[in-house]
């Protein structure tokens, strides 16, 4: 090989080191670029993230919140059915009042009286019958009750309290015929009062499961479920008929779960469910209705 054309050990060395330092600053470069690249992709999926979470828990919410408002209509609608109940109550009190504390009670005339009101009843739509039980043994009727259906009238705790004279009014279930679950009755019982202060009746009012259950009729087809809690945390009404009458919840316990006037997701057999309740603090109702 020329000499010209030769190099020697130090310049191979010298070119060597100077490649080197070429390609270290691009092994840099390429690493700051991979760093920065990831961390503003890091940058963006967290923000996708957090619009998508504030975007799908405002949903929720507003969803949540129309809810709770329609549940509040319904409320409406039954406490307008219960004033209704109320209303007619006032009527047949007045009615019944002379009749029941003045002297002897004629067997055929307040009989009459309570066909002549059931009749009139019919004529303007309400579905209601009408009891009337004095001293707890004479019960008269404008519907064919079985009997076992008034024995469970005078042997209920409710009605006990109404001749016993502590309880004023209640609103109450009842079932015509204990075998069958769906024959319930949803009662308003007044007690009437002689002129001394001391329990002569009661008086008692029922309404079918179908006049309380027409008011969550609209919701029953886009919900899990839909039902109305009493006081005590006993189902007054629900999409299951066979719901009916049993206890379901301890208020102070459910109120602690899910509130009151509230919606809010929770985990339900490995599901995820809307719950929403609106609270009646007039009647002290509930109204529930769970969505997957």
């Amino acid at each position: 090989r020329p000499r010209a054309q030769r190099r020697t050990g130090a310049e191979e060395t010298m070119a060597c080191m100077c490649g080197k330092r070429r390609e270290k600053p691009r092994k840099i470069f390429r690493v700051v670029f991979r760093t920065v690249m990831l961390s503003i992709a890091c940058v963006l999926v967290m923000a996708a993230a957090t619009v998508i979470y504030f975007t799908v828990r405002f949903v929720l919410m507003e969803k949540g919140q129309a809810r709770v408002e329609v549940l509040e209509q319904i409320s409406d609608v039954s406490s307008s059915n219960r004033h209704s109940m109320e209303n007619v109550m006032d009527m047949i009190y007045g009615e019944l009042y002379p009749q029941l504390v003045d002297g002897e009670v004629e067997e055929q005339t307040l009989q009459k009286s309570l066909d002549e009101m059931q009749e009139l009843l019919d004529k303007v739509g309400i579905d209601a019958t009408i009891d009337v039980v004095i001293n707890a043994r004479k019960v008269y009727m404008t519907d064919n009750e079985t009997d076992e259906s008034i024995r469970n009238l005078l042997n209920s705790y409710w009605y006990i309290k109404h001749y016993s004279g502590e309880t004023a009014e209640s609103w109450n279930l009842r079932f015509v015929d204990v075998k069958d679950i769906s024959s319930y009755y949803l009662s308003y019982g007044r007690t009437v009062y002689d002129r001394d202060g001391k329990s002569a009746a009661v008086i008692v009012i029922n309404t079918s499961q179908k006049e309380q259950f027409r008011a969550l009729q609209k919701l029953v087809g886009e919900s899990d479920k839909v039902y109305i809690l009493d006081q005590n945390g006993i189902v007054v009404c629900h999409s299951k008929p066979q719901m009916v009458g049993t206890w379901l919840a301890n208020m102070n316990t459910f109120s602690e779960k899910y509130g009151y006037n509230d919606s809010r997701i929770l985990q339900k057999n490995n599901e995820s469910y809307m719950v929403s309740n609106y609270h009646d603090p007039e009647s002290n109702w509930t109204f529930v209705e769970e969505q997957n």
